[in-house]
């Protein structure tokens, strides 16, 4: 079973992969999405797990599933 740490590094890594691909900086993601630009930077550095709206959130923006 893998360490919590590396689990939020990996879906921190997707979230920012995802931005990226999207061609998104950080505070257009957090703006669009409605979001603190602060949790989202958390998130993406893997520092918190996001989950429930903030992740719906932007997951919408990103056009992903949250659940991946």
């Amino acid at each position: 079973m893998p360490q919590k740490s590396q689990v939020r590094n990996g879906q921190a890594l997707d979230i920012r992969a995802l931005r990226i691909e999207a061609e998104l900086s950080i505070s257009e993601l957090a703006s669009i999405a409605g979001v603190e630009e602060t949790e989202l930077r958390k998130a993406e550095r893997g520092l918190d797990l996001p989950e429930g709206e903030f992740l719906e959130r932007i997951a919408h923006v990103l056009n992903t599933d949250p659940k991946k």
